[in-house]
């Protein structure tokens, strides 16, 4: 099962929370009632200190440094009351909610929200972030539509800090991936998120002539990193979970800032989505809620 999931199951039993086999590690975010997020202990200073009001996309530098450790909830005495903690090896209570440090999208809130969109097929994050976004795509960056954008997703359910990062990675997309995204054949997000590389040599040419810049997030062509390595993976670029142009241009020129300042992911939370992606760019622990009333079996016993 491995050195982290077997941690992640023991705690679940030692902080004094239910879990029946057959149902999967699931963390569900409802087994802590209110969701009160009372501190947070970020992975860097420059992320604890970001207050919202900052493009922390300006000046990125080409290589994003994400510090070490994984972010683990902490639930208060009263059962209602919990913290976010940044730790190399289970702190002490601590529940795995995602790998990589706490940042501003780490909350149980704003996990619901991801949850939310993944438990329901009709629905898409990626449209809706998107149609927040065009407002501001469409007037230029000013203040004014970018609150508008901001508090566009922060109606989707993000907390403030959160519904930020969200903004500025749609400003920031629209002004470095414009080509990509929106010519000559992207449509306003109608596009499928995943474009796999077809079979066949003049299949292959025809997808490479109709493209406005194929594979944006191969190495070759994305000169961004994360702690020294490549900003995409090869999932990205490659086979059945290519990404489209858009995504992948997203994902080589922002993506290293937006983790580094969410901390969470829907990948880095075993969250699988309306976006593809290869089985071994998922967390291996579950974090979904459990539908089936057999699974749904998690309970505090303060």
């Amino acid at each position: 099962m491995g050195v982290r999931n077997f941690l992640f199951s023991s705690l679940i039993f030692h902080f004094g929370v239910s879990y029946v086999s057959g149902c999967g590690s699931c963390f569900d975010p409802a087994i802590i009632p209110g969701k009160n997020l009372v501190a947070t202990a970020f992975g860097s200073i420059d992320v604890e200190s970001w207050d919202g009001t900052t493009n922390p996309f300006a000046a990125a530098p080409n290589d994003v440094s994400i510090s070490g450790g994984d972010c683990y909830v902490v639930v208060e005495a009263n059962g209602i009351d919990y913290s976010l903690v940044t730790s190399v090896g289970a702190p002490s209570g601590g529940i795995l909610t995602h790998y990589g440090p706490c940042g501003h999208c780490s909350s149980l809130t704003d996990l619901q929200v991801y949850l939310d969109y993944a438990n329901d097929p009709s629905k898409s994050l990626r449209g809706d972030v998107q149609n927040c976004a065009l407002l501001e795509t469409l007037l230029g960056w000013t203040m004014l539509p970018f609150a508008l954008a901001e508090n566009c997703i922060m109606n989707l359910g993000f907390t403030p800090k959160c519904s930020s990062i969200w903004a500025y990675n749609s400003d920031e997309s629209s002004q470095n991936c414009f080509t990509d995204c929106f010519f000559p054949n992207y449509n306003l997000g109608d596009k499928p998120a995943n474009e796999p590389e077809p079979n066949g040599l003049l299949a292959k040419f025809w997808f490479y002539l109709k493209l406005s810049n194929y594979n944006p997030c191969d190495p070759s062509k994305c000169s961004k990193q994360i702690n020294g390595g490549d900003a995409c993976t090869p999932g990205s670029y490659s086979g059945q979970t290519r990404l489209n142009e858009c995504l992948q241009c997203d994902e080589c020129k922002q993506g290293g800032i937006f983790k580094k300042y969410a901390g969470r992911t829907r990948r880095n939370s075993g969250i699988q989505d309306e976006i593809q992606r290869d089985p071994s760019e998922i967390a291996a622990f579950a974090t979904r809620q459990c539908a089936d009333s057999t699974c749904n079996s998690f309970s505090l016993f303060y």
